[in-house]
């Protein structure tokens, strides 16, 4: 086998990057303890029963995120994710009561990074697991403006690892 060779005058330096790619649960924003909101706005105990429907419904909301496409299918798909926190309690919970009982912030340090990121002349991106309102969620942290674009999996119709969100 031979060896490769650079050819004269060409660089074998990887040429810098022009954009980043973020992910946006877990590196831009987190997640409040849902169960505590839930409790105060219902008037209950955060306690085993009312964890394990809101645990319920994270799961059932990850499995299903991809298809919260548009505004419709995302209420859609919000009603479902409502119903089963209100069989798990025994208590009716509207899409209004759940939502506000789900909470992102920016980490602290998320506003500070993206600034400094574009200020290198980085193109920024968030590529992310998540349902229609991705772009409302970023917007409500204060990060979006920072951002140069904003795709979720359900907008692609996949989820990652699929290559596919990463190609829009």
């Amino acid at each position: 086998m031979k060896a490769h060779r650079e050819p004269r005058g060409e660089s074998s330096a990887a040429e810098p990057p022009h954009a980043l790619l973020l992910d946006a649960l877990g590196t831009l924003v987190e997640l409040e303890p849902p169960a505590e909101h839930m409790a105060a706005i219902l008037g209950l105990r955060a306690d085993r029963r009312l964890r394990e429907a809101i645990g319920e419904e994270m799961r059932y909301y990850r499995s299903h995120a991809v298809e919260a496409r548009d505004a419709a299918s995302l209420l859609e798909l919000r009603r479902r994710c409502a119903a089963l926190v209100s069989a798990g309690i025994g208590r009716e919970v509207g899409v209004e009561q759940l939502m506000a009982a789900i909470r992102f912030r920016a980490y602290d340090d998320a506003a500070p990074a993206l600034e400094e990121l574009r200020r290198l002349g980085l193109r920024l991106v968030c590529v992310s697991n998540w349902d229609f309102g991705l772009g409302e969620v970023l917007a409500r942290t204060g990060l979006a403006g920072l951002l140069d674009g904003i795709v979720s999996s359900a907008e692609v119709g996949v989820a990652k690892p699929d290559p596919a969100p990463f190609r829009r």
